[in-house]
């Protein structure tokens, strides 16, 4: 929850956007498209891990016919 401090921030800050004829859900957005542009190599890092840990899960998975049973093995 947003503090006293932070509502008033966010109000000054609404108020001086409209002045500028700026929408402030729109100045937010462009903030976040450029936070996430700024930090593309990171995520692209993250998503190449996650990519290949479900890489080396599945090739840790392989069937043999030594784990398969035999059902004449009884």
């Amino acid at each position: 929850m947003a503090t006293k401090e932070q509502r008033q921030n966010k109000q000054m800050v609404e108020r001086l956007l409209l002045i500028e004829g700026i929408e402030y859900d729109n100045w937010v957005d462009e903030f976040h498209t450029s936070y996430i542009q700024s930090n593309q190599k990171l995520i692209f890092e993250a998503l190449d891990s996650k990519i290949n840990k479900g890489k080396e899960k599945k090739e840790n998975v392989i069937v043999t016919d030594k784990n398969v049973p035999s059902s004449t093995n009884f």
